[in-house]
């Protein structure tokens, strides 16, 4: 018999927590049980906001029979928990729930309750991965998603990573290719994928493709994107709509379902993103990407934001010539697009976006490659729970 989850989910960050929440749910709805021979996990996932999770569900969720998108008012009317309940970032559960769920551990020991906490690169998440907690009478344990194998890993399903590895190596033939024949890069236009809030580091980086010179198109999703796109350049630009000056021309394209984003990310020459769900799907592709992160109080994310940086020059020693330099580059870019530079901001510098794509380049291909190679946040959390499964049923 399937194991049965249920994954609490509320909409606080646009698309973001839904984004994650959704990728989870469809990876263990469409994945065997780790370590055993079960058939795929029959998940439940409960939204506050079904508006947000159908803009970007796949075609193939509404079909998937291990996979059910289920409404959550507060209370909810009647409520039996599944095997495994996991409640996103912190969310709380409404009275009908938690009394449920209460309940359910007092009698029996199930449900396995799982929090899953934000993605990050700090040191600390490695020592409380997994750690259990009491929390409104109830014994939970903690999810730390993150880049290390003392973490839970990342939210990918293995058919996109799949399309990221055949990229990475299609793009080492085209590298051996250039180095013999001397050729150029692919002919133009290139192109951006732009996904993000309010940012004024945005009119930086369009300023910044307009001395590149090379003919740019950048897709702007509708939304938070475009309502920041068109502050900054006092607009009322709507979907379909295109603005050109010089060499860039920036178009409002509508949201996507999660498909259509994938494969955005897998074709754009560089990926403006924000939030956790949209960065780590950038991060496999191997395409250079600037990652706007979710603000908070005394910038607690630029010191994840560090954090990251820091991780990623860890794993790349070693691996690429020059890696200090290089990895110096990307650190005031990031921090700049992240209005949190110190220093020179070499978003301004005349041959930037030269820079990012020659000097910075190698490090996003060599980090790609090292991710894509990890377990998969599905794969890890599937084990624990058939490991944790066995422990209560004993």
């Amino acid at each position: 018999m399937a194991i049965t989850v249920d994954i609490f989910c509320r909409v606080i960050d646009n698309y973001g927590d839904a984004g994650v929440c959704l990728h989870l749910g469809r990876n263990l709805s469409t994945q065997e049980s780790a370590c055993t021979q079960e058939s795929a996990f029959q998940v439940r996932l409960f939204c506050d906001d079904l508006t947000v999770m159908h803009t970007i569900a796949n075609a193939a969720d509404y079909t998937n029979p291990n996979l059910s998108l289920c409404p959550w008012k507060a209370p909810l009317d009647h409520y039996e928990p599944s095997d495994v309940v996991i409640g996103a970032f912190g969310c709380r559960f409404d009275t009908t729930t938690l009394a449920a769920l209460r309940r359910s551990q007092q009698q029996g020991g199930r449900p396995l309750i799982i929090n899953l906490e934000y993605l990050s690169a700090e040191s600390w998440v490695e020592d409380c991965h997994l750690l259990p907690s009491l929390a409104d009478g109830l014994t939970c344990y903690f999810l730390f998603p993150g880049f290390t194998a003392r973490t839970g890993g990342l939210n990918l399903d293995r058919a996109f990573l799949a399309q990221c590895q055949a990229q990475l190596d299609q793009v080492q033939l085209d590298q051996a290719q250039l180095d013999q024949a001397h050729t150029v890069p692919p002919a133009e236009p290139y192109t951006v994928s732009l996904f993000g809030y309010d940012n004024p580091a945005v009119a930086r980086f369009i300023s910044a493709l307009e001395r590149d010179g090379r003919r740019w198109q950048v897709q702007v999703f509708s939304g938070l994107a475009q309502d920041n796109f068109n502050r900054l350049y006092q607009q009322n630009l709507q979907i379909g709509e295109s603005w050109t000056q010089g060499s860039v021309t920036c178009t409002i394209v509508p949201m996507t379902d999660h498909q259509g984003y994938d494969q955005v990310l897998l074709t754009s020459t560089i990926n403006l993103v924000r939030g956790e769900d949209s960065i780590v799907r950038a991060m496999h592709t191997g395409h250079p990407f600037l990652w706007q992160i979710y603000p908070q109080d005394e910038q607690a994310h630029i010191v994840k934001l560090k954090a990251f940086l820091d991780c990623m020059e860890r794993t790349l020693e070693g691996t690429i010539p020059e890696l200090t330099e290089r990895m110096a580059l990307l650190r005031a870019t990031m921090l700049s697009y992240n209005e949190a530079c110190n220093g020179a901001d070499p978003l301004l510098e005349p041959n930037f976006i030269a820079l990012l794509l020659e000097r910075c380049g190698p490090l996003f291909t060599a980090w790609a490659r090292h991710l894509c190679a990890q377990p998969t946040l599905c794969e890890n959390l599937s084990r624990f729970i058939v490991s944790k499964l066995s422990e209560l049923k004993a």
